[in-house]
């Protein structure tokens, strides 16, 4: 191989990132799941380390937006992508 990763690893650690911000605003009698994941390559990623920016960036009664971007420490965006979270009343 190129030392190239394949892309639902990237998918994978989006996914996770924004379910973690999500968390920050999500009320304690809810519960949320991803519904809606959009992931953009701008370079190849390889095997090194990664640096994950994400941020809450719309929240309704029913669904949580996020952004995430995906960087080298040195090379700039490797991938950025939306997200979205439906908020569901948790069951007691």
């Amino acid at each position: 191989m190129n030392g190239s990763l394949f892309g639902g690893y990237f998918t994978a650690l989006a996914d996770q990132a924004a379910a973690f911000a999500a968390m920050t605003v999500v009320p304690d009698y809810m519960v949320f799941r991803t519904t809606n994941l959009t992931l953009n390559f701008v370079r190849v990623g390889r095997a090194e380390a990664l640096l994950r920016e994400v941020r809450v960036v719309a929240q309704s009664r029913q669904m949580i937006t996020c952004r995430v971007e995906l960087k080298r420490e040195n090379d700039g965006l490797i991938a950025d992508a939306s997200s979205q979270q439906l908020l569901l009343p948790m069951k007691a």
